[in-house]
């Protein structure tokens, strides 16, 4: 049985004979031998880490089970075996019961990040926990929203087979439709890159422009250019790629996935006036639809214009029906429709 309380501090050298700091933990009186390599001290039987191997977090018995174990694993490499019953997570009833309560705040998260630890959250340990967690590059209470203006960007770009400084002002008075993609000569992306650029003149046509952005070099983006389609490459582009190699682009747009230094797919439709629309995010497996973009630009262009709004799935190519945003003009609309 786990006393209750703050952790007991063991009285033993915090160093090892490596010279390596240990991190902290959470100990019972119930003794065990370490299993942390060149250890001689006793430790806790649900964990298998003795608190002088973590002086750092003194907090809650239930966040030390779990990070003594995650920080085991990454930062010592010590292999689990089927044979072992000592698993923290799925033995200790005490940790299963507080568990759900405590990791739904920020300050698992926070403590993670702060002792320089998010890689843990990656961890097959962590997959394999019941509650699901993770520390991701973005929150909701952060990064561009629709309705305000777009963060400015300004950088290299390969604009045809040519080198050019872009930026946001560039596009004044147009519509931009700004896509971050994850790498370069990779799977997924070229087919989006190139189904965006064969689709060019109709974007023309709408007075839009199309800017791609991944956190590769201005270098990389030309030689996947000059690399022809069948095997894998991009030939002529009829639209810019920025070079966001300082990643300075895909972080103000909070799309970029910080432990994988590549941002996700994200989109975001920027109006005439610098505001933004629209804004989508995809993980990194499913590529975009370029004919739901078209949509999407032809449907705000429309309400700019015409003052009515655009239901669900309407398309101008089928001529359907809008909506006038009042309680009296919308009754023609429904009665219509239903």
């Amino acid at each position: 049985m786990v006393k209750r309380g703050r952790p007991t501090m063991h009285p033993t050298a915090d160093i090892r004979k490596d010279g390596q700091d240990h991190w902290p933990a959470f100990s019972s009186n119930k003794k065990m031998r370490c299993r942390m390599e060149n250890c001689k001290s006793q430790t806790c039987a649900s964990t298998g880490l003795s608190s002088h191997h973590f002086p750092l977090l003194q907090v809650h018995p239930a966040i030390s089970y779990l990070l003594a174990y995650l920080l085991q694993l990454q930062l010592h490499r010590i292999p689990t075996t089927a044979k072992s019953s000592s698993n923290p997570v799925t033995t200790c009833a005490k940790f299963r019961r507080l568990f759900p309560r405590l990791i739904h705040n920020q300050f698992f998260a926070s403590r993670l990040l702060l002792s320089g630890k998010a890689s843990l959250c990656s961890t097959p340990m962590m997959k394999q926990l019941p509650i699901s967690f993770s520390v991701q590059s973005f929150s909701s209470g952060s990064g561009p929203k629709v309705q305000a203006p777009a963060p400015h960007f300004e950088g290299p770009a390969v604009v045809g087979q040519d080198f050019k400084n872009i930026k946001l002002n560039d596009y004044s008075g147009k519509y931009l439709y700004l896509f971050f993609y994850p790498l370069d000569f990779t799977f997924v992306c070229p087919t989006e890159i190139i189904a965006f650029s064969d689709k060019m003149e109709e974007f023309d046509k709408l007075n839009t422009a199309v800017v791609g952005c991944s956190c590769d070099s201005q270098f990389t983006h030309l030689a996947w250019i000059q690399t022809p389609r069948k095997k894998g490459g991009l030939g002529e582009l009829k639209y810019p790629l920025l070079a966001d190699f300082k990643k300075i682009v895909a972080r103000d747009y909070n799309v970029l996935l910080e432990n994988e230094g590549v941002p996700l797919r994200g989109s975001f439709l920027i109006d005439p006036k610098g505001v933004i629309r629209q804004i989508t995010v995809n993980d990194l497996p499913v590529g975009r639809s370029v004919d739901e973009v078209l949509r999407l630009v032809k449907a705000f262009q429309f309400v700019d214009s015409h003052g009515e709004v655009c239901p669900a799935n309407w398309d101008p190519e089928k001529k359907s029906a809008t909506i006038k945003p009042d309680p009296k003009g919308s009754k023609d609309y429904f009665e219509k429709v239903n």
